[in-house]
């Protein structure tokens, strides 16, 4: 299993987040929002850019695919782990 997060912020915002965040895992840089919209993950657009929304999509080797939206910060690890 691997994580992995996705953000439609470029790589130096991407960059300073997850570091600020002390993340262990790459951030995908979406800017044209394309890996956003496969996973129906796209936000409001703010001021011409689109936004992600937070979600979670768990991948399975065999490319299927469950999205968890909303997903919890809080319960939602736990939660998900249980699934797995």
């Amino acid at each position: 299993m691997a994580v992995v997060g996705c953000s439609t912020d470029p790589v130096d915002l991407n960059r300073a987040f997850a570091e600020a965040q002390g993340f262990t895992f790459p951030l995908i840089c979406d800017e044209s929002g394309d890996v956003c919209k496969l996973f129906g993950a796209v936000g409001a657009v703010a001021i011409g850019a689109q936004k992600a929304k937070r979600i979670t999509a768990v991948i399975r080797k065999d490319k299927s695919y469950e999205v968890i939206n909303p997903f919890d910060a809080r319960s939602g690890p736990r939660d998900l782990l249980s699934r797995l």
